[in-house]
Formats: C-alpha cells, structure tokens, sequence
C-alpha cells in the first residue's frame, strides 16, 4: 500500500523500491515483494520467518515461494541453539531462505545481537528484559550496529543503483571486512538468471 502510494504521488523511482522492516515486518516486506513486481529489493531486519517459517507458508503460496526472485538481505541473530530454539519453539533451519533459487540472498549474522536490537526504538530506550530479546550492551550493540547499517546500504547500493564496488563489497565475507567471525558470518546465494 505504502509503495504504491509512493509511485503514485511520483515520491519514488518505480523502477527502485526496496522494502525494509523488523520482526514481523520483516516477514511482511517478503510477503508484499512475493506479490509484487515492481519491489528491487528486500531487507528484512531479523524477520521471525528466520526462526518461524510457518508465518510464510500460511500467507504465501508456496509457487510463490518457490519462484520469489527478488534480491533480498536478511540481517539476523546469530544461529539459534537448542535453548533459543525452545524458548521461541522455533524452526532449525530457515526453510525460506535455503530454498531461494531465483534471488540473491544474503543473510548476515550478528551474533552479539538480540531480536529487538534489531529495533532501533528499542535501543534508545535502553529497554531492559529477558537477555534472550535483547542485549544492554549499549557499546556492543553501537558497533555492531554501524555494521549491520553498512551491510544494508552496500546491498541497497549494489541493487538499487547496480554500485559494483557494493556488489564487490556484499562478494566478500566479513572476515576479509576486518570483522571477526564471533561478531558477523554471512552466507549467500547466487540466483539462477532465469526460473523459466
């Protein structure tokens, strides 16, 4: 709605729209993108369909799943372990990513991140809780920060505005970033060009 909002009132160039939300939004802008042409891009900042996949399966065809193409950035948590897993009932795998075959997807761990870190209201407020949704570290969560912004506004860069110094960038792992590997690991996927 948002979107077509924007190309009607001319605010936006229809031909680079990117969609970029947290937690349940971030399953969300998958959702739109699956449905519509027009989106370039998709970020979703540590969107449950990472640990949750039902929430895609219910809402999405799975032939839309099957052929979504659409280059997509998931910044998440690190890997869930097994009390993470059963504290959320949450999915081993990511079932949605790990059946792309038609997009570039990227998805970037930041291990010393916690769900709602990835919210930036929830930083600023400093809210305290359950150290499983979020981590206090005020420092910590500062730095990783600034590397998960740098991520999103490389791939933004590479897949809005075809930058090859950001697809170079999104083409190397984070060690050779200088970040070490307890703090961001990445895996990635080339699409296949054609799912005809």
């Amino acid at each position: 709605l948002l979107a077509g909002r924007l190309l009607q009132r001319r605010l936006a160039d229809p031909r680079r729209v990117a969609l970029m939300a947290h937690s349940l939004g971030g399953v969300a802008v998958v959702l739109v993108a699956s449905r519509n042409p027009s989106i370039s891009a998709v970020v979703s900042l540590d969107g449950t369909m990472v640990y949750q996949g039902k929430y895609l399966a219910d809402a999405v065809p799975a032939r839309a799943l099957r052929e979504f193409s659409v280059p997509s950035l998931f910044l998440t948590q690190g890997p869930f372990d097994r009390e993470l897993r059963e504290t959320f009932n949450a999915d081993s795998t990511f079932a949605f990513f790990d059946g792309l075959r038609y997009a570039d997807a990227y998805r970037v761990y930041f291990h010393r991140l916690r769900h709602r870190n990835f919210n930036s209201l929830t930083n600023r407020l400093a809210a305290p809780g359950d150290p499983l949704e979020f981590n206090p570290d005020l420092d910590v969560v500062s730095k990783d920060w600034d590397a998960m912004a740098t991520y999103a506004v490389r791939f933004l860069d590479a897949y809005l505005k075809g930058d090859r110094s950001s697809l170079a960038f999104l083409s190397r792992s984070p060690a050779e970033q200088g970040y070490a590997p307890n703090i961001v690991s990445m895996e990635r996927k080339a699409g296949w060009p054609d799912r005809y």
